[in-house]
């Protein structure tokens, strides 16, 4: 049977599985080496596919890719699509389509009984999976601190009515630059919804120019140098356009260096949330340990759950 949970984006080999960063790279350095293949090559992509024991590939339903019909001259046979478009949608597990018929099977023979009875009953079916989240986004206690429930925007929506609260001098956000895009709209529309212009309240950290990605350096710097005006920080753990994946580890503990500090003068805290969208299921992630406030995701993508399926939140 299919694995529970399999998320699509992991190492491309077991034996890297479990190391640090350096160790990955120097993993796939090797591998490029060996294979006398560039490491961005289609060689040396065959090489990590072989020296691999393990391939979640079978588990899941592979789209077709027809030649186009300039290339073919109009025919064409298909074969296996290479899918680099896991960060927009994931592919669908084999077993799903079994997973979803069980459930048309009992709403055709139980009715309105299928709320209650059963393996999975409708009326709680979204506790089954609560555990399952709270192990991925390192939860201490998943039934205290995880919820699964509406989509992404509308839980950041929520999450903000809840923790973003300004107050004079003080109805700051800040984002980084290149968020992606439903994540700033939403954050402009909550200063709005408090009777504030974005154009003086939210703050947008810019990657440094040389590298294109963004340093944890200067969002802190950022954070320490505009906390007397800022109510909160919310970030893209993992970065939609780049693929950098943010030291939120490092960036939590200055945040909360920063907040121990107001403390000491009696003044509020600034509150950390991240959209965890593109890491969910994808990077490690200890959110509690961190000590980050709150966090939202959605399963489509590197959880491979389908489109519209249920987004979940992260309170500490």
């Amino acid at each position: 049977s299919t694995p529970s949970v399999v998320c699509g984006g992991g190492m491309a080999a077991d034996a890297a599985q479990d190391q640090g960063p350096e160790d990955v790279g120097s993993y796939l350095r090797e591998i490029s080496e060996v294979n006398g293949a560039a490491l961005a090559s289609a060689a040396c992509a065959r090489a990590l596919d072989a020296a691999s024991t393990f391939s979640a590939r079978s588990h899941f339903a592979i789209p077709p890719h027809r030649p186009s019909a300039a290339s073919d001259g109009g025919g064409g046979e298909a074969e296996p699509s290479v899918y680099l478009t896991g960060h927009s949608l994931g592919l669908q597990p084999r077993s799903a389509q079994g997973a979803v018929m069980c459930e048309l099977t009992k709403w055709a023979e139980r009715g309105v009984a299928g709320h209650f009875e059963g393996e999975l009953p409708w009326a709680s079916c979204e506790e089954a999976v609560v555990p399952l989240l709270g192990e991925l986004v390192g939860a201490a206690d998943a039934t205290l601190e995880v919820a699964a429930m509406n989509s992404l925007t509308v839980n950041l929506h929520l999450l903000m009515a809840a923790f973003y609260r300004p107050s004079a001098g003080r109805a700051g956000i800040l984002i980084e630059a290149g968020a992606f895009p439903s994540d700033r709209y939403a954050v402009a529309s909550q200063v709005r919804h408090h009777g504030h212009d974005p154009a003086e309240w939210l703050t947008e950290v810019a990657p440094r120019e040389e590298s294109g990605l963004l340093s944890t350096h200067d969002l802190l710097a950022a954070i320490d140098t505009l906390q007397d005006s800022l109510a909160l920080v919310l970030l893209g753990g993992a970065n939609y356009l780049t693929g950098q994946v943010l030291d939120m580890e490092a960036i939590a503990r200055g945040v909360r260096r920063i907040n121990s500090s107001r403390a000491a003068r009696s003044e509020p805290p600034i509150l950390l949330g991240l959209d965890l969208a593109h890491a969910a299921g994808n990077v490690p992630l200890s959110l509690h340990d961190w000590g980050v406030d709150f966090a939202a995701w959605c399963t489509y993508k590197y959880l491979n759950a389908g489109a519209g399926c249920l987004g979940a939140i992260f309170v500490h």
